[in-house]
């Protein structure tokens, strides 16, 4: 019966540290960022994931395209804002229609909320 008693206290202790051990864990994947560099790395993984649905809409209008005309990938970015309140915005750095060449720059404008300045984070994809 001790043994047994025993026993149960110590599946019981070993869960109940697991249990706590994973709450510690989980909860900061859940908490908004409140650090500039939180902020920063929050926003670079929000245009990673941007950057494949940007891409398969550029493949697809690249011969409707006229430079920084194109309402799909206005509208995308516009309804989407950064950690700071600001929308992103895209940059056509070349535009090549017979080789196919394409690079184009998603931005967010960073914590001065300015476009085109020193702390402005850029994904930057290539066809």
């Amino acid at each position: 019966m001790k043994t047994r008693n025993l026993i149960i206290c110590i599946i019981g202790g070993w869960l109940f540290c697991a249990i706590v051990a994973l709450i510690f864990v989980a909860v900061p994947i859940y908490l908004p960022p409140v650090f500039p560099k939180q902020k920063k790395e929050a926003t670079k993984r929000t245009l990673k994931a941007f950057r494949f649905k940007f891409a398969d809409i550029l493949y697809s209008n690249r011969v409707n395209m006229v430079e920084n005309a194109n309402p799909t990938l206005k509208t995308i970015l516009d309804s989407k804002k950064d950690i700071w309140g600001t929308p992103f915005w895209y940059k056509i750095k070349k535009w090549d229609l017979e080789n196919s060449g394409l690079k184009i720059e998603i931005c967010s404008s960073g914590p001065d909320k300015k476009p085109n300045t020193k702390d402005d984070i850029i994904q930057k994809i290539e066809y």
